[in-house]
């Protein structure tokens, strides 16, 4: 428990650290951006979010895994989650370049820092730090990305206040995010897969990364960017000032999975299965206790911090903070749960519970937002 707890409390200082900054360039773009600029911002976030998750195909997950329980297969296990995280990214951003140049050429600047801002989230090792428990280097590399994001907001988007300008920075940061990864990771030469160690790996992972498909659009973005079509980009930007305090609050409890995923891996390949469910369930009760308290938190102080930080468009979005928090208390012990299975490497049972959770919240989604806008997607 120590050793989590350390853990931990490194990749939440550099969390902090990070979500800090991006707090500080999301009040700058709220304060100069237009509402609606403001919003497709949200939207193009969004979007490269989503790519990622659909790319990913569970491969962060299983090389973290891999690497705790094989350390010494760390440049094999590094080159089989790179080629087909960027090769599945790849397919689909030509589709989606392409498909706006022809038919949405408007939309063909948006389309295209998207995809570069997912090929930067894509390429990070951030994965392979944690299979290492290397945390400390990890959350350098993360409090990296937040403090350029900042640094260009306070220069480029201020001097030039444009949506497009302000996805750039995000894009720099990104990069140089994964960039700070590879360099601590240091995995030496790293080895190309086979084609069918690709199939098999691919095979072993992909409950994983459709899972990750489903938690994230439930979790994530996809309501923003239906909000965006279905209400507009004003409802959007509203939208993302509670979401964004509700993300923070969510890392405690990623983080805790994050982790408890090397410790949980080792105990079951060398069969001291006692010992890891011992971890476990103890870890549950301090990580229920703070998504309790941090939904008081949002009951007492949610309007004042987000009227506070955001400006006067943001005051009345208080009671959406109090609707989204009031997941956390379950959410801080079923994700930690759900990593429990991948260290099993019981990947079907952690799609199912991904399935039935996120398959209910899309259909809501679908059926509240059109009705209640942003209260329909906090609700769902």
């Amino acid at each position: 428990m120590r050793q989590a707890g350390r853990s931990i409390s490194r990749l939440a200082a550099g969390e902090a650290v990070n979500k800090l900054a991006r707090f500080a360039a999301a009040v700058i773009l709220a304060r100069t951006l237009s509402l609606s600029d403001f919003g497709v911002v949200n939207v193009g976030i969004a979007i490269a979010g989503i790519l990622l998750t659909l790319t990913a195909l569970g491969m962060p997950e299983y090389g973290a895994r891999q690497v705790a329980v094989q350390p010494r297969e760390a440049e094999r296990i590094a080159g089989t989650v790179l080629s087909v995280r960027v090769g599945a990214l790849s397919v689909i951003a030509v589709l989606m370049v392409g498909g706006a140049a022809i038919l949405l050429p408007e939309q063909l600047m948006l389309i295209s820092l998207s995809v570069a801002m997912a090929l930067g989230l894509s390429t990070s090792a951030d994965w392979l730090l944690r299979g290492r428990e290397q945390m400390a280097d990890a959350a350098g590399a993360t409090a990296l990305g937040g403090i350029a994001v900042l640094a260009g907001c306070c220069s480029l988007v201020l001097l030039l206040p444009t949506a497009t300008a302000a996805l750039v920075v995000f894009v720099l940061g990104e990069a140089s995010a994964a960039a700070a990864t590879w360099w601590r990771a240091k995995p030496g030469r790293i080895e190309l897969p086979s084609r069918e160690t690709i199939k098999r790996v691919v095979r072993a992972s992909w409950p994983l990364g459709a899972s990750g498909v489903i938690i994230y659009a439930s979790y994530a973005n996809l309501d923003s960017i239906l909000l965006a079509i279905v209400r507009s980009d004003a409802d959007a930007g509203l939208y993302s000032a509670p979401y964004r305090l509700f993300l923070a609050a969510n890392a405690v409890t990623v983080f805790a999975a994050y982790s408890l995923l090397p410790m949980l891996s080792r105990s079951y390949h060398e069969g001291r299965l006692a010992e890891k469910r011992n971890l476990l369930l103890r870890a549950f009760t301090p990580l229920a206790g703070y998504g309790l308290m941090v939904l008081g938190a949002a009951e007492i102080l949610g309007e004042t911090v987000l009227s506070g930080l955001f400006g006067a468009d943001f005051t009345g979005t208080g009671p959406l903070l109090i609707l989204l928090c009031m997941s956390l208390p379950l959410y801080s012990i079923g994700y930690p749960a759900g990593y429990n299975l991948i260290s099993e490497q019981r990947n079907m049972r952690f799609f199912i519970g991904g399935a039935v959770a996120g398959g209910l919240n899309l259909a809501l989604m679908g059926v509240l937002i059109p009705l209640y806008g942003t209260y329909g997607a906090a609700i769902a």
